[in-house]
């Protein structure tokens, strides 16, 4: 028995072997690919968690922050009609006061006045001791 074999045949028998070591080498990568792609759809899920997350997140912080807004809106208001209602209450004031105390001032100094020259009995009329 002798085995005969032209260039042919060996160029077969190799190209034979050379695709079942590509084969062999293959399938391991295969399982790998498989398991990446199980890995890539298993975030993909956990993603569009988070992401609806974020936004269900967002959409709350929309609508406190048009509540805060509207709540500096008021704040602001507040604060300018409590600046006309000093300025309202310091003209309605003043206006006595001053009054009140130049009424004061000037029956202390007469009172004075008066208390000195009597004491003096025609001393210093300007009053100035």
């Amino acid at each position: 028995m002798t085995v005969t074999a032209d260039f042919n045949d060996i160029a077969i028998i190799i190209a034979v072997v050379a695709f079942l070591v590509l084969v062999i080498a293959l399938v391991p990568m295969i399982f790998q690919i498989k398991k990446t792609v199980k890995a890539v759809e298993d975030l993909t899920v956990e993603s569009r968690k988070t992401v609806e997350g974020v936004n269900s997140l967002v959409n709350k912080l929309n609508s406190q922050a048009g509540d805060l807004d509207e709540l500096v809106k008021r704040v602001k208001e507040v604060g300018l009609k409590m600046t006309a209602v000093a300025e309202l209450v310091v003209d309605n004031i003043r206006s006595p006061v001053i009054t009140v105390l130049s009424l004061l001032l000037g029956a202390r100094r007469a009172l004075k006045r008066l208390l000195r020259h009597r004491s003096n009995k025609g001393g210093d009329d300007d009053g100035n001791r």
